[in-house]
Order: C-alpha cells, then sequence, then structure tokens
C-alpha cells in the first residue's frame, strides 16, 4: 500500500472547497450512516443532502455556511489512508490556510468556473509554492452550471499553466468535476465525456511522492531527560536523514562532538533511528545541551544570525523595523527583527517587487536578523529548520510565518565595521564548580554569533601556560591575577572583548585587576554556596582534596572573599545557563553596542 497522503483543499470563497470533500467522502461510503444522516436535508418534501456539513464543524461554519477554522478528516480506501486539511478560502484568514499548507504534501485548488482564477485563489497558489507544497490538483468546479462545456474548461486550463509556470511544482493534475452532483469524484462523469484522464478519487490513490532519503541526520532538542545522576537523555524528532549507535555527531550553536552511546523509542532500545521518529539518545559523555540545540550529522545547516527570509504577514499593523519580534525555527525561540523589506510578490508573476500598499496578508521578501546565534537550514534543503514563525512580543499573536530562502554573505570588511569601541572585560569570580567555564564559553559563543571579536582565559588554562610557573602562596596568587589582567589589557586594546573565567578569591587582588584594566573591567560573580560547588564538582577538585592529594584550596583551606558590590551577580541556584548567558549577553550589548548592531 502507498504511504499516507497528506492533502488540503484551498481556493477563493465559495469555490466548493467543503462541497467537493464532503461529496468524495459520502459517495465512496467514507462515512458512518450517522453522519450520514446529518447531511440530509428535506426540502420542499424532497431529501437533499448538504455535503459541505460533513466539513463545516463550528455552529457559526454551518450558521453562515462558510469555512472559517481548519477542519482536518482522516479516512482511507483500500488503496490508501488519507489526511485531509479543509481550509478557509476568506483573505482575514489567510493565516489558517497557511498553517495547514505546511504541514500537508499535496494541494486541491479550486477553481470556480464562473468567476476563474481570481487574486485569493492566486495567494493561495503561491502560499503553497511558498511552503515547499510539490504536488497539485486543480480542480475546475461547478462545471455543471457551464453545461459542461469543454471550451470553458480549456479556457481555465490554459490560465492554471500559465499561472504555475514560475511555481516550483513536481506534478499538476486538472480535472473537471461538478461536486454538487458527484461528478469525476469517485468516477468519471458521463456528463463530460471529453475528459478521459483519472477520477479525483483514483487520482489520489495513485499519485506518487518522491521522498529525499539521502539528507544528513537532523534532531532538534526538545527536552532533556534527567534520571539522578547516571542518566541523561536528549529528546527530539529526528526532522531528517538516520542514526545509529556509534555515530559522531554535532551538536549546534556550541560545535561539541559527541558519540551516540543509547538510542531509546519509548522505553525499546534501537540501534539505527529514521526520519519522523521521536527518539531519546544518549551520548558518550556529558555535554552541555538544551532545548533549541540541535544534534546533527552531515546535514547542510548553517551558523549565523542574519538570514534572507520570505514571509506572508498576518498583522493589521505595518512592519515595525524598530521593533523586536519572537522568532521560533525549530525548538529554537530567539529574539529578531526584520531590517528590511526587500520587496512584494507580485501573485501573477510570482516575481518580487517594490511594495507600495499595505502589508497585511501579502507574502515579502524581507532580511532578518536575530540577537542570538541561529541554528537553519534554506528552506529547498530542509523543511525542519527553514520554516518559521515572528510573534508579537506584547499580543502574543502570530505576524508572520515564512520560509528562509538564503543566508546572507558578510565580507570582511562589513565584518570589520561592526567591531565595537572600548570592548569590555568580563571578570568571572567565583568558587571552583560556581559555572565560571560553563557561562563563560556559552556567552562567548553568543558574542561571537552577534559580531563581537572575543577571546576568553580560563584560570586553569593559564596556568598551564604563561603561568605555569606559579604556585598558590598569597603572592602567587596575586602575581597570577596581575599578568592575566596585563594580557585582558592588550587585547581590549585591540578591540577585543574579553572574558575571564578565575577564582581570584581576595577582594584587593580583583581591585588591582580593575586599576590595570580601567572603566573596561566588569566584575561577574558567580554566587553558589560551597555544598552545591562540591555537589557539582566539575572536574573532580573536591574530591581531590578530601582524599589530600590537594593543599591550599579555596572554600576548603584557603578562603575565598566574596565580592561587596560586584557589577553583576549571577546566583546559579536560581538562574540556569541559558538565561545567565542572555543576561550578560544584554549587558554587553547595552553597554557596548556594535556599530551596525541590531
Amino acid at each position: 500500500m502507498p504511504e499516507m497522503l497528506r492533502f488540503m483543499t484551498c481556493g477563493n470563497v465559495d469555490g466548493g472547497k467543503s462541497t467537493l470533500l464532503g461529496a468524495l467522502l459520502y459517495n465512496a461510503n467514507l462515512l458512518y450512516d450517522d453522519q450520514k444522516q446529518s447531511m440530509c436535508l428535506q426540502t420542499d418534501g424532497e431529501e437533499t443532502i448538504n455535503y459541505s456539513s460533513m466539513m463545516d464543524g463550528l455552529m457559526v461554519e454551518q450558521a453562515q455556511n462558510i469555512t472559517i477554522d481548519v477542519s482536518y478528516k482522516y479516512f482511507s480506501t483500500n488503496e490508501r489512508k488519507f489526511i485531509v486539511a479543509d481550509t478557509p478560502g476568506h483573505l482575514e484568514y489567510t493565516r489558517n490556510m497557511m498553517v495547514a499548507a505546511s504541514n500537508v504534501d499535496l494541494a486541491i485548488v479550486l477553481v470556480d468556473v464562473l468567476e476563474g482564477i481570481v487574486e485569493q485563489t492566486k495567494r493561495h497558489i503561491r502560499i503553497c509554492d511558498l511552503v515547499g507544497i510539490k504536488y497539485y490538483i486543480f480542480v475546475i468546479n461547478k462545471m455543471d452550471l457551464v453545461g459542461y462545456s469543454q471550451a470553458a474548461y480549456q479556457k481555465i486550463y490554459k490560465k492554471i499553466l500559465k499561472l504555475v509556470k514560475n511555481c516550483h511544482l513536481k506534478s499538476s493534475f486538472i480535472i473537471p468535476v461538478s461536486a454538487k452532483f458527484n461528478e469525476n469524484i469517485i468516477s468519471n462523469s458521463k456528463n463530460m465525456p471529453w475528459y478521459k484522464a483519472d477520477c479525483l478519487l483514483r487520482y489520489l490513490e495513485s499519485i506518487h511522492l518522491d521522498k529525499d532519503e539521502n539528507m544528513g541526520f537532523v534532531m532538534p532538542v526538545q527536552r532533556i531527560s534527567k534520571v539522578k545522576d547516571s542518566y541523561r537523555g536528549i529528546q527530539g524528532l529526528v526532522e531528517a536523514g538516520k542514526v545509529s549507535i556509534g555515530e559522531k555527531v554535532i551538536i549546534l550553536p556550541s560545535k561539541e562532538k559527541g558519540e551516540i552511546k543509547n538510542i531509546r523509542i519509548g522505553k525499546q532500545e534501537v540501534n539505527t533511528v529514521h526520519t519522523n521518529r521521536s527518539i531519546t539518545v544518549e551520548l558518550n559523555e556529558h555535554i552541555d545541551v538544551a532545548r533549541g540545540d540541535v544534534l546533527c550529522r552531515n546535514a547542510e545547516l548553517f551558523l549565523e544570525n542574519k538570514f534572507v527570509g520570505s514571509l506572508c504577514w498576518f498583522d493589521k499593523e505595518q512592519i515595525d523595523l524598530d521593533k523586536e519580534y519572537i522568532l521560533q525555527i525549530g525548538t529554537q525561540e530567539l529574539s529578531a527583527r526584520i531590517q528590511k523589506v526587500l520587496g512584494k510578490l507580485n501573485l501573477e508573476t510570482g516575481k518580487y517587487e517594490n511594495i507600495e500598499e499595505e502589508q497585511n496578508n501579502n507574502i515579502l521578501l524581507c532580511e532578518i536578523s536575530t540577537i542570538d546565534q541561529l541554528v537553519f537550514s534554506i528552506f529547498k534543503v530542509m523543511k525542519a529548520l527553514g520554516t518559521f514563525i515572528m510573534i508579537d512580543r506584547v499580543s502574543n499573536l502570530t505576524v508572520a510565518c515564512g520560509v528562509v530562502v538564503a543566508k546572507i554573505e558578510i565580507s570582511k570588511e562589513k565584518e570589520r565595521e561592526k567591531d565595537c569601541e572600548n570592548p569590555l572585560t568580563l571578570w568571572f569570580t567565583g568558587l571552583s564548580g560556581s559555572g565560571k567555564t560553563t557561562v563563560s564559553k556559552r556567552l562567548e559563543s553568543k558574542l561571537i554569533s552577534s559580531g563581537y571579536l572575543v577571546a576568553r582565559l580560563d584560570g586553569d588554562e593559564m596556568r598551564s601556560g604563561l603561568n605555569s610557573d606559579l604556585g598558590f602562596e598569597r603572592w602567587e596568587r596575586r602575581e597570577n591575577v596581575r599578568r592575566i589582567a596585563e594580557v585582558a589589557k592588550l587585547m581590549n586594546k585591540i578591540g577585543i572583548t574579553v572574558l575571564i573565567a578565575v577564582i581570584s578569591p581576595y577582594e584587593n587582588d580583583r581591585k588591582m585587576a580593575r586599576e590595570i584594566i580601567g572603566e573596561s573591567f566588569v566584575e561577574v560573580y558567580m554566587k553558589t554556596n560551597l555544598e552545591e560547588c562540591i555537589k557539582r564538582d566539575v572536574k573532580g577538585l573536591y574530591k581531590m582534596v578530601q582524599q589530600g592529594c590537594l593543599a591550599k584550596f579555596t572554600g576548603i583551606d584557603s578562603s575565598y572573599e566574596v565580592p561587596q558590590n560586584p557589577d553583576i551577580l549571577i546566583d546559579t541556584q536560581l538562574e540556569d545557563i541559558e538565561s545567565e548567558s542572555i543576561k550578560l549577553l544584554r549587558y554587553v550589548k547595552e553597554n557596548r553596542p556594535l556599530k551596525n548592531n541590531i
């Protein structure tokens, strides 16, 4: 049996979408007796069938005889299983239609033979093309009103071929029908003997959909499942490709690498998993992974904070280039702005032109930038990370949805123009295990993706190199801080933002560092109590102290002087890593914005 077919009906108001589906389900005996009975009406003593009532489920829809929301039906024949979405034709419900279009493989576009192809028909076709639908059936309906004229059919047939010339379709099928009288729906009509091709149902049962099975593995992370300290599962839906135990994967945006140790579908362990399966994977080592990250392997993905998108604008208010929206792509959720509107889609030609009228329900080509690093794909390559929605922060309404058309190439000269003046040095201080290194790493990634030149200096790395001659006597600790501060000062002079993660336990030493670096110095206190740090023991140092392998360890047998007035206080027991790094990112952007920053 062929795979399940997901399809939709769309087109202008009163084109007969609901009637078509009702006639299909009723006459193919795909309904229960009580459903059939509910469609029967008594008019002047005669029984008639209201096919559209099967799809228009809302009371307001039945009262007004219109479709407002998307109605879904599930049915099957001996040849195939189907999911169909009946969408509204009214302009004000365009967003409902587009949501349905983003989840189907095939579109049935209804054209009223009397009205022909109107603007809303063109809009729906362009939206279907925008969201990547490759298979179309154009139904020329109400043929009974023109006496089943072949000439009337051929006139619209030629207009359809001209209209879809610039669409990215793989196949199209044009069929004349009368939905009201079940003509060419489940069997060929005797009233149109000149039409020799398949009826609608036969075509739906037989159409073959090409699938790309050679894409790389991609899984956006939905959540992390922890079972005490023994198990840390990464959960998500496999959007593309396949993956097996023992294969290497990359975690974006951090670019950390790991190996698949275990794969579960529910509670069942498996060796290999393919597309469209929800799974839990375990890596061979503990790597910082969170919701919004992406596990991938051999996939064509980009890591940028700008792209060109084609979107359908739903909001009655015009696009505000100074307004910050929420952008959702995959499981990622980021602050974003529309930097420039490049053009409006001409529904007739399929080309973008200068915009001169209101934007509501128009398809626009825009440059979009995000405040943070974004993992995305070009829509034509992969749908899952190539589609997005934009949400108004105040009203929480979806104002647009669209697809990624291209990444924006930025020249080295343009990148240099983005450098900030008087870059900062963020000095992370706190006990071992307080999160200095972890948060500074996450912040480093965010700053780089935002266009900053960044260097991160870790205390342990400095002691293994530049300061390898120093021990842990009081004067040696002070000298360790002095050298690190001098390095940071030099980096600041050449335009580099510096992130320093070093315990630096003494108040006077940190004051010395502030004096050396100057006004660029920002003290970030990672507040975490000793018990929590021992519990984390990321590097195993506290365990070594307990075993007598380390002496003069800060917090145990060497004191730590808590900063009295830090520039920034991060309570790591109240905030997670992501919120901490976003807080610091905003601080940097507000105090040292890039010249061309979002």
